[in-house]
Formats: C-alpha cells, sequence, structure tokens
C-alpha cells in the first residue's frame, strides 16, 4: 500500500475510533429477548457498531414509569434509560416535556454524532448535534390495519407528526426501498437506504427440518394477518395430517386474539396449532432449525426482521406481496408472494405447492440465505451506517463554520 493510501486509511480507523455515538431508541432489558422489530434492530446494530471499534456507544431510552434516571451495562454496551413525561406520544416526541429532558442528557453525554431509531427522531433536528434519523415504518398506516381504537382520528393525527417529523431533517436511514418511496417527497433530507442488521448467528442456525412445520412469528394483531394462516390449515390438513402450525408472538388486540383462538377450536385444530407465546432470540432460532416455511400474510409491513432471521437460517418464505416484503423477497426465488393475503384459499394452494416440494423449498432457502447475506449482514449495515455518520458529521461542521 502507497503511504498516501495507507495515511488515509489509519485517518478512517482514527475517526471511527474516537467517535462517539448516542443511539436513541428502544433498548429490552433482557438484550436475549427484544420486544418487536425495532428493539432487535437496535441490539443488532449495536453490538455490529461495537464490533467495528465504536466502542463509545450509548443507548438512550425513554420511558414510562420509571422512578429516576437508570444507567446499566449490556455486554459492553452503555443503556441509559430516561423517564417520560405523560403527555401523549404523538406530541411529547416533538414539543413535548420528553424532548426537552432528551436533549439536555445528550448535552450532557456530548456524542460526535447523534442516531434516531423511530418516534424520538422527529426531535432530531433541535438536539444540537450531528443526527441521523431511522425511519423504521409508520404509525399512521399500521393504525389503519390494526383498526385499534379511534383509529381514523389517530392515523389522521399520526400522518400530520410524521410530516412534520420528517420535513426538517438532514441525513435519514431508509430501511427499506418502500420506506425511501414513501419519505422522499416529504423531506428534503439526503437520504441512505441501509436494511436493518442481523443477529450474526441468524446466519449461523443448524436446520433440521421437520414435515409440514409452518413457522409465523410476530404480534397476533390483525395487521399481521395470523388468522388466515389458522383457516389454511385447517384446509390442508387432511393432506398434510403431520402439519404443525406455531404462532409465536404476543396478543396485541384481545378481541382479536379471542377470535384466533375461537378459531382454533372451531375448526378442530387445537392439536395442529400452537401458540407459545413471546420468544427470547434463542428460542426464535431454535424454531427456526425446525420450520419448513416461514409465513406472514401481513396487511402492512415495511422491512420485518422475522423474514430477515428466516432468510439467513435459509428457510423459504410465503408472505404478502405487499408494501416493503416484495423489496426483501423475490417472488419464486427466495420465497412465494400472496396476491390476496385475506384468501385462505390461496394460502392453503401456496403452501401445499411448497410442502410437496422438497426440492423446492431446499432452492428457495439457499436463494434466500444467499440474499440475506448480501442485505442484512451485520458488518456490511454497520460499515454503512458509520459512513453516514462521517456524512452527518462533515456537513454539521461546515454548517456550524459558517454560521
Amino acid at each position: 500500500m502507497r503511504p498516501a493510501a495507507n495515511s488515509c486509511f489509519n485517518l478512517r480507523i482514527f475517526v471511527v475510533l474516537t467517535m462517539k455515538v448516542v443511539l436513541v431508541s428502544r433498548f429490552p432489558s433482557n438484550i436475549d429477548q427484544p420486544r418487536g422489530g425495532v428493539e432487535t434492530a437496535t441490539v443488532a446494530l449495536a453490538k455490529a457498531l461495537f464490533s467495528l471499534g465504536i466502542t463509545d456507544l450509548h443507548i438512550v431510552t425513554i420511558e414510562k414509569h420509571l422512578p429516576e434516571i437508570c444507567i446499566e451495562n449490556h455486554e459492553g454496551l452503555t443503556v441509559h434509560r430516561l423517564r417520560r413525561s405523560r403527555w401523549p406520544m404523538i406530541l411529547d416526541a416533538i414539543v413535548g416535556p420528553s424532548v426537552r429532558i432528551l436533549n439536555q442528557y445528550l448535552r450532557k453525554l456530548e456524542p460526535t454524532v447523534v442516531h434516531y431509531h423511530e418516534t424520538w427522531g422527529f426531535s432530531a433536528p433541535k438536539c444540537g448535534f450531528p443526527a441521523v434519523f431511522t425511519v423504521h415504518g409508520f404509525d399512521s398506516l399500521n393504525l389503519v390495519t390494526e383498526k385499534a381504537p379511534f383509529w381514523r382520528t389517530r392515523s389522521k393525527l399520526w400522518a400530520w407528526a410524521e410530516s412534520i417529523g420528517l420535513r426538517k431533517q438532514k441525513h435519514i436511514i431508509s430501511i427499506a426501498p418502500y420506506v425511501h418511496g414513501a419519505i422522499k417527497t416529504k423531506t428534503s433530507a439526503k437520504i441512505s437506504d441501509i436494511w436493518n442488521s442481523l443477529n450474526p448467528l441468524a446466519y449461523s442456525v443448524r436446520r433440521k427440518e421437520k414435515n409440514g412445520s409452518l413457522l409465523f412469528l410476530g404480534w397476533l394483531n390483525p395487521r399481521k394477518n395470523p388468522l388466515v394462516i389458522v383457516k389454511a390449515a385447517a384446509k390442508l390438513i387432511k393432506k398434510y395430517p403431520e402439519l404443525k402450525v406455531r404462532l409465536c408472538g404476543e396478543a396485541s388486540v384481545p378481541l382479536y386474539f379471542g377470535e384466533l383462538q375461537r378459531a382454533i377450536s372451531d375448526m378442530g385444530l387445537t392439536k395442529c396449532v400452537e401458540i407459545p407465546g413471546r420468544l427470547n432470540q434463542s428460542a426464535v432460532r431454535k424454531e427456526l432449525s425446525t420450520a419448513a416455511l416461514l409465513v406472514l400474510p401481513s396487511f402492512q409491513e415495511n422491512a420485518p426482521m422475522v423474514i430477515a432471521e428466516a432468510m439467513a437460517a435459509g428457510i423459504p418464505i410465503v408472505a404478502s406481496n405487499l408494501c416493503g416484503i416484495p423489496d426483501m423477497v423475490e417472488d419464486g426465488k427466495s420465497g412465494l408472494l400472496l396476491t390476496d393475503p385475506t384468501d385462505p384459499d390461496e394460502l392453503a394452494n401456496t403452501l401445499d405447492q411448497l410442502l410437496s416440494n422438497e426440492k423446492l423449498r431446499r432452492c428457495l432457502g439457499e436463494s434466500a440465505k444467499n440474499r440475506a447475506e448480501q442485505l442484512f449482514h451485520p458488518t456490511h449495515v454497520a460499515s454503512q451506517t458509520i459512513e453516514v455518520y462521517k456524512k452527518a458529521v462533515s456537513d454539521y461542521s461546515l454548517k456550524t463554520r459558517a454560521v
């Protein structure tokens, strides 16, 4: 290597090693049991950044019901848990007391760059430091498909908040082309497309597939649509008496969960369909090791972590051809996509096509694993993210000097 090139390389390493990075995001109390995609992605990214030399790394969360500030250490990662105000989240994340508390705390930490995830990113332009905002999804759209109480009014309010929150951003990370397309007209920010990072252990799952094993991972609610899996299973059980459906996740809508349980009972599927609840990461990998297929017939998704994890394990995907899913799953190459996720006949036929063809499952699974290696590997994702940090710091420095 030439001296000039070597000097440039050493300078890049120095910049990374001297960075103090704060991630403002959700973070689990048990690092092996994240709740939902954002927590899962944050844990994986934090570990990947740490492994690349960013050891001065802090995660700041803002939570209800905390009596005082709590500082914890999780495998070398420093986690700061701040108490959230009682303001409604939609206002608190833009102009509420929690934003002031967060900004005061950031001034004490004096980071090189702040990386916001999800709703707290709305306040990024006011933090007083170089900032990056990862957009994971849209509550305005989630509320519509989940049919939560007062969803029409709440969806409109969240759409307004999202518009306000995106408008003045400088650097945004989009987790999928679908997300990029949804936000590009709402902001003048520099948008970088970077997928969510996976835990490297996702790539080392040892497969011991069980015949007829279908796996669903996610919230048991109308948006994720697990009920259609139960209806499809009722159509397949005679042909596949060994069929096992594992619906792994928490019930977030009690009425829907009751409907799901009644359907399982009424269709005589109590021995076929199991609901083990929310799983930790070790248990998720165990489920992935035996599943023949991952099934996710959702109505609204951006870049679901469960699909990325299943692809990394080499599992074929059956999912909706909606929103961000076709950005991840290539129809006919790494899985099969559903035209109408409400149709149990289409789902049953698609599952039958794969359950009856081991060679096709193996081919799709291998392709899925290769694609996951290209898109979601933590070293690749963290390296791309660091480049965005550098741009944010550089742009902020230029702006400061200009003032």
